[in-house]
C-alpha cells in the first residue's frame, strides 16, 4: 500500500502516461509490419526501450519519420535513426552479418579511437546505429 499524497500520484499518473504511450508504439509499429521484439524484450529489462524510457523511443521514431521526409537532417538525428532501425531489424541476418563484421579492430579504425568503450556497452551496436543512419 502507498499513502495517498500529492506526489504518489502525480509518479502513478507519469507511469500510467509513460505505459500508455508505450502501448501506442506498440501497436502502431505493429500495425505498420515492425518487429516490436526489441521493444518488448528489453522493455523486460528495464532497458534503452522500456516503458520508462517511452518518450525516448517515441523521439526515436520521430527522428525516423523526419529522416524519412528529408527534414533538417543533422548527423545526430540521422544516428539516433539508424539506432532505432537496428533494434526494429531485431535479428534480421543483415543485422547479424553486420555484427559480425565489427570487429573490434574494425571499430577502433572506423572511430579512430584505441579504446572501443567509449562507445558504451555495446559497441558494435554503437556502431551499428553509426553506420545505418
Amino acid at each position: 500500500m502507498v499513502k495517498k499524497t500529492t506526489k504518489n500520484q502525480e509518479a502513478l499518473n507519469d507511469v500510467i502516461r509513460k505505459q500508455s504511450l508505450q502501448n501506442r508504439i506498440i501497436y502502431n509499429l505493429r500495425q505498420k509490419g515492425v518487429n516490436v521484439e526489441f521493444i518488448e524484450k528489453d522493455g523486460r529489462e528495464r532497458g534503452r526501450y522500456s516503458t520508462e524510457n517511452a518518450e525516448k523511443t517515441a523521439d526515436g521514431l520521430w527522428s525516423i519519420i523526419r529522416v524519412m521526409k528529408g527534414d533538417n537532417i543533422t548527423p545526430t538525428l540521422a544516428q539516433e535513426a539508424g539506432h532505432f532501425a537496428v533494434g526494429a531489424l531485431g535479428n534480421d541476418p543483415l543485422v547479424q552479418r553486420l555484427k559480425e563484421s565489427l570487429t573490434p579492430e574494425v571499430i577502433m579504425e572506423l572511430t579512430g579511437e584505441n579504446d572501443i568503450t567509449i562507445l558504451g556497452k555495446n559497441p558494435q551496436r554503437e556502431m551499428m546505429g553509426r553506420l545505418v543512419g
